[in-house]
């Protein structure tokens, strides 16, 4: 997955209000501890996703703050040894929920956003 902004920065200037990765498996029943689950090489243990079944099928998994980042990104989903056989990946959908800049300037100091440009030869 290629990712265009900059999301550690977008998030250290506080653009982002979230993100969340949600991938769609079809045909499948695994349970959450039976799932390797990795983005970009880090594995994601059960305890930091949501696992919702759903009928017929299928799984939704959600992933708030992924860490991903401009460029390139790889998301890896298998299933451990043992598990049932079988699956497919529907979707993997990467969701980012940018605030306004009203938004950010609700949160700044107020002396801070009452500066104004400085005109003329610098």
């Amino acid at each position: 997955m290629t990712i265009g902004d900059d999301l550690q920065q977008a998030a250290r200037e506080k653009r982002i209000r979230l993100s969340w990765l949600v991938v769609m498996l079809k045909d499948c029943q695994p349970k959450s501890a039976e799932l390797n689950f990795k983005v970009n090489g880090q594995i994601q243990s059960p305890d930091c996703y949501q696992f919702e079944s759903r009928q017929p099928e299928s799984i939704i998994i959600t992933l708030n703050d992924p860490p991903m980042y401009r460029g390139t990104n790889t998301v890896t989903i298998g299933l451990k040894s043992g598990s049932r056989p079988g699956g497919l990946i529907q979707s993997i959908d990467l969701n980012v929920d940018y605030g306004s800049p009203d938004d950010r300037r609700s949160t700044e100091n107020s002396k801070v956003s009452n500066l104004r440009p400085v005109m003329g030869r610098q």
